[in-house]
């Protein structure tokens, strides 16, 4: 019964939090949150406040509920019944307190000295200077100024880190395509080398193995201008991943058409993760085949997951996990999906995680027991089989190739054997021309655009986004609060009521659903009183 009531009331939480919106969080102060603000609307604000210094320094908790003159009747009375929900919020569920709250109803008293002027009575701070209104100000334009540079400071850092983060992966992708290039021009020599010899009356390597031979280390530059190497090498392997081939998983960023290569290999779940890990910055999808060594029978899976990194931007992650299902459906040309692991953290993309999808499978390798019991075997059977696979592979005569050396090897078919082969010789050697000159292959992308080899800018996941946000938009309420209470990178917070989605028109003959509310856009004011 005590179950049944605790879990009656998280539901109620969880329903009230999603009727609220948060407009943003910020660390400029009073004049910053304004800007988002709008006169007609009911919104609510947690202020923070630092007055004094030393053993004197004191932190001041502000409610402010705006209540808009502007809002109708209907909409302000909807509205303000969420307020008794917010406040509770604000104060992490009754644990923490305000120090005062006020109410105002037009933007023209959202001011930095009408509210300290309002909250100064309620305030005792003790500093050696006393507790004037005009102290408080001083030192509260110090407080924003010094934790505004701090902001600074540490968006700079990171986006210092986060460029080195692109870099590295660029650079494994330079690798990654330099490894296809090399495979690609030694089969090309061996195989008109072998036939110079089969053909009487040639004594020498023509011009275009002349070339490769005189070329061994590529212009990485060149390597990326031809987007056809790494989608070739993502599709390989994929198909590796489906079709039992050395690799064991494979990650791609969130494009169905380009498969930007992230990294794969033949070290399972552990690996990928440590492959996510490195890339916290993107929205990820991961195919990974999973084997299951048992007593009587050899049991493999596959499992499609869908990695969020821990820095990717509110709307960017919006907008690739969209791309969720279409990735989804591209996936299943490479494998049977057993299931999909969504909206993981790349430190939760672990075995234990995956396990908890495809369950299902444990019970039929541990005979009896049930529950953890047999989630310890399947954890069992997967290492257990892991390792089978790997040492099998090292001491095989013809050991797997991996996808750089087999898509090399699908460039020259010999005749004898398929009279139908996908590349001929001539079309080998002007494929591995065109990646040692840096040509293109194609004239378009696999989307059918026009596609620029001298294009040198940053991959399209690291652009800035064009959508005006505040800071901190779309966060949950306990988040907001966390970054003013507990971290204090942020001195305001603000609330509104979440904006209804609009309903498709009645007379469309096919009505589209309904989008989700966009991110809060600041009101348009005139010259006059947005000075």
């Amino acid at each position: 019964m005590r179950g049944n009531i605790l879990v009656a009331a998280q539901d109620l939480v969880l329903g009230e939090q999603s009727k609220l919106q948060v407009v943003g969080a910020g660390a400029g102060g009073v004049p910053e949150m304004v800007h988002w603000m709008a006169e007609d609307e009911v919104m609510w604000a947690l202020l923070r406040f630092e007055f004094g210094s030393g053993s004197f320094k004191r932190t001041k908790i502000i409610f402010l509920h705006f209540n808009g003159e502007s809002t109708s009747t209907i909409k302000r009375g909807q509205a303000n019944a969420l307020t008794k929900t917010v406040s509770n919020f604000f104060r992490n569920g009754g644990k923490d307190l305000f120090h005062a709250s006020i109410q105002l109803k037009q933007i023209d008293e959202v001011t930095l000295e009408n509210i300290i002027n309002t909250v100064s009575e309620y305030f005792i701070v003790d500093s050696i200077s006393g507790g004037s209104t005009s102290q408080m100000l001083k030192e509260y334009h110090e407080q924003v100024a010094k934790e505004q540079q701090k902001l600074k400071d540490a968006a700079k850092d990171e986006k210092e880190r986060l460029r080195a983060v692109r870099m590295e992966r660029k650079a494994v992708q330079i690798a990654l395509a330099n490894e296809v290039i090399e495979d690609v021009q030694q089969v090309v020599i061996q195989a008109e080398l072998t036939s110079a010899v089969e053909k009487p009356g040639v004594d020498s390597p023509t011009p275009s193995i002349t070339k490769l031979m005189s070329t061994p280390n590529m212009k990485p530059r060149a390597t990326m201008r031809n987007p056809g190497v790494l989608l070739q090498l993502s599709v390989e392997s994929l198909k590796q991943v489906g079709n039992g081939g050395l690799w064991n998983w494979s990650l791609v960023g969130p494009d169905v058409d380009k498969l930007p290569m992230l990294g794969g290999g033949q070290g399972g779940v552990d690996e990928m993760r440590k492959c996510a890990e490195a890339n916290q910055d993107l929205v990820m999808y991961g195919l990974i085949r999973l084997q299951f060594e048992g007593s009587t029978m050899l049991q493999t899976r596959f499992v499609m997951l869908h990695i969020i990194g821990e820095q990717v931007p509110t709307v960017r992650r919006g907008r690739f996990n969209a791309v969720r299902p279409k990735m989804e459906k591209r996936f299943r040309d490479f494998a049977n999906i057993t299931a999909v692991v969504p909206d993981v953290a790349p430190k939760d993309t672990t075995l234990e995680t995956i396990l908890d999808k495809i369950g299902f499978a444990a019970s039929y390798l541990t005979q009896g027991g049930g529950g953890e019991e047999s989630k310890v075997g399947a954890l069992r059977a997967y290492q257990e089989a892991l390792i089978k696979e790997q040492a099998e592979n090292a001491k095989a005569i013809h050991p797997k190739l991996k996808p750089a050396q087999a898509l090399a090897t699908k460039v020259i078919e010999e005749p004898h054997t398929d009279e139908t082969a996908t590349f001929s010789l001539e079309a080998a050697k002007s494929f591995a021309e065109s990646l040692v000159s840096g040509a293109p292959s194609r004239k378009t992308t696999e989307d059918g655009e026009a596609w620029n080899p001298d294009d040198d800018s940053e991959d399209e996941y690291s652009e800035e986004e064009g959508d005006e946000t505040a800071p901190h938009a779309q966060m949950r309420l306990e988040e907001v609060n966390d970054l003013i209470r507990t971290t204090k990178e942020c001195n305001w917070a603000l609330v509104r009521p979440r904006p209804k989605a609009k309903a498709a028109p009645k007379a469309a003959p096919q009505p589209e659903a309904a989008s989700p509310p966009a991110a809060f856009e600041p009101p348009a004011r005139d010259a006059e009183a947005a000075a």
